[in-house]
């Protein structure tokens, strides 16, 4: 997001008492056009106003929020930007910032999905841990299972949604996590 001090809204009060616990900061985006949330170095995660509008239960949120928080405590950010860093300097002194995007894309992508597997995994614990039960947890990627998705992935950071899925199920049996029941938002 290229301008995003222009696209902060105020966040809701329920998210902020929600996780009133957490050392982040949470910022609303809005008008982004996408349904998602993003986490930033300085342990901030922003939540965009079209995924609030359609979050339907407090699983999913606390699975994305999770997920967030796992991208920040894994330090990704610090892993992605160190080993690339020599590679944007050597194409920038050469005038050719767009090959170093691509360059630099093609070498991250691996090492990209698998930590979005790993967020994954650690948005699932931390919604078991505020919960006790990860029920509609994974109701975020119902709607991104398209035969673009599909398509995409190779060329995208972000794993197949329909891998994340299958590894998000597995690793729920694995922990034995429950599923009982979704906890609706009334807000």
């Amino acid at each position: 997001i290229d301008t995003l001090d222009e696209t902060l809204g105020e966040t809701p009060e329920w998210i902020i008492e929600r996780y009133k616990d957490l050392p982040y900061t949470f910022s609303l985006i809005q008008e982004s056009g996408e349904k998602n949330a993003y986490s930033t170095l300085g342990w901030h995660i922003y939540l965009t106003q079209e995924f609030l509008d359609t979050v339907k239960n407090y699983e999913t949120l606390d699975f994305v929020v999770g997920h967030e928080i796992g991208h920040i405590e894994h330090r990704d950010f610090l892993k992605n930007i160190i080993p690339t860093l020599p590679i944007h300097i050597i194409f920038s002194l050469w005038g050719a910032q767009e090959l170093s995007s691509i360059f630099t894309s093609l070498i991250e992508n691996p090492f990209n999905k698998q930590q979005e597997i790993n967020a994954d995994m650690f948005g699932l614990d931390f919604t078991y841990q505020k919960n006790a039960h990860i029920g509609c947890a994974l109701d975020f990627f119902k709607d991104g299972n398209t035969l673009k998705d599909n398509i995409l992935e190779m060329f995208s950071e972000h794993p197949m949604t329909q891998n994340r899925i299958k590894k998000a199920e597995a690793y729920i049996q694995k922990k034995w996590y429950t599923q009982t029941r979704c906890t609706p938002i009334l807000n």
